[in-house]
């Protein structure tokens, strides 16, 4: 078999680095710079609300025939949407927002600035239903996209989806994400599970809601324990002390970096007061700031 060189049609550019998790790239509003020699096989693409592009994954120099997902199992490389292929070769759906001369500007890119574009086509799904896929997924792992949103850091995306199942969005509700976001990254960088800790919340509130919400737990498994007298944390069931804490009043905050201990694993306390603030553009009402011991 022939060995056959492919080059480049063009190039990505947007504010993403190769350090960007996909989700966060998928974030970003990109653009698509086609090389003048290739400028005229754009000719009716603006017709088109979504395209497929096959770009380089030039920066990655790792290969891993075998993933583990998300849900914990293992598969090989081929059976999943990991970066680290052995041609360097990712492919993702993307919708066109518009055209300009030789530009494509795109939303939903997984590809980080610089990155070489060798292809782009108008998707086909004459044998793929798109919405029916999403479904059996969701059917199979019903906290996929929850688990693929606090993977990529996602804070906006699980703010929203916290607000559905309360129907509100609050600043409450947005210091929930943010602490369990960060418990939840916290367990992943040191392999721990979350049926190892208990949360103490010192009142039911919005921000126990989404702290159920992005943590998957509730109040039948008995994870989460309601004391008014107690600083809102994170616990190890087997230790006294918080590896998280997060806080909405001021007396709580004054209480918690007074008395937590500054030697606890990840001692910090999150803090809802006071300041205007955006999650990815979108306002809360107060700004959840972090301070640590």
């Amino acid at each position: 078999m022939q060995n056959k060189t492919i080059q480049p049609i063009g190039f990505v550019m947007n504010q993403g680095s190769i350090d960007d998790v996909p989700g966060q790239l998928k974030m970003l509003c990109s653009q698509i710079v086609v090389d003048a020699a290739f400028a005229a096989g754009l000719e009716a693409i603006e017709e088109h609300s979504h395209l497929l592009v096959l770009f380089g994954l030039d920066r990655i120099s790792e290969i891993h025939l075998q993933e583990k997902l998300q849900s914990g199992d293992h598969c090989g490389i081929f059976a999943c949407r990991s970066q680290f292929r052995p041609n360097q070769l990712g492919v993702t759906y993307c919708r066109l927002i518009r055209r300009d001369g030789n530009r494509l500007e795109v939303a939903g890119l997984d590809a980080a600035d610089g990155s070489p574009v060798y292809d782009i086509k108008t998707p086909d799904t004459s044998e793929v239903d798109l919405e029916q896929m999403q479904q059996a997924i969701l059917l199979k792992y019903p906290r996929h996209d929850i688990k693929y949103a606090i993977r990529n850091r996602l804070a906006t995306l699980l703010w929203i989806k916290a607000g559905q199942c309360t129907g509100r969005l609050t600043a409450g509700l947005a210091l929930g994400v943010m602490a369990a976001l960060d418990f939840m990254l916290y367990l992943r960088e040191t392999k721990q599970s979350v049926d190892a800790f208990h949360i103490l919340v010192s009142e039911l509130s919005d921000t126990a809601d989404a702290l159920l919400f992005v943590c998957g737990i509730s109040w039948s498994l008995n994870r989460i324990h309601h004391d008014p007298k107690q600083i809102d944390a994170f616990y190890p069931n087997v230790d006294k002390q918080p590896v998280i804490c997060f806080c909405s009043e001021k007396e709580h905050i004054i209480y918690a970096l007074r008395e937590m201990p500054p030697a606890a694993i990840r001692p910090q306390v999150w803090v809802n007061h006071a300041v205007s603030c955006y999650f990815d553009r979108v306002l809360i009402g107060k700004r959840v700031a972090k301070l640590k011991n």
